[in-house]
């Protein structure tokens, strides 16, 4: 494994906290059950990452690409306060109760 190897799988464990730590918040103000299924994913030529979201005993699947400049870097990585909300309202009108779709995907990149 090369240095650049290593500094891409501690990138990853951080992508990994970071939704992991907002997805628990959306899970106790909604009651919701919602994981992480398959991610992050990043390719080489590619400035997001993936996140693909599933809902316990829901069978949809939400994918998030998130725009790499949507992260603050710090000793935790969180994302910026904008992309938050895109990601909770997201996740709200994807999983509302009424909506028929079983996939959807949704790019969230920089406001200016």
């Amino acid at each position: 494994m090369t240095n650049g190897d290593r500094l891409r799988e501690e990138e990853k464990k951080q992508y990994v906290a970071s939704m992991e730590a907002l997805l628990t918040e959306i899970n106790t103000e909604t009651g919701k059950k919602i994981a992480i299924w398959m991610g992050p994913s990043q390719e080489a030529i590619s400035v997001y990452t993936s996140y693909k979201l599933k809902n316990a005993g829901n069978p949809s699947v939400l994918i998030l690409l998130i725009d790499e400049l949507e992260y603050v870097p710090g000793a935790t990585w969180s994302f910026t306060p904008t992309t938050t909300e895109q990601i909770k309202s997201e996740i709200e009108i994807f999983w509302n109760g009424s909506n028929s779709d079983r996939l959807k995907v949704v790019y969230i990149a920089p406001r200016n």
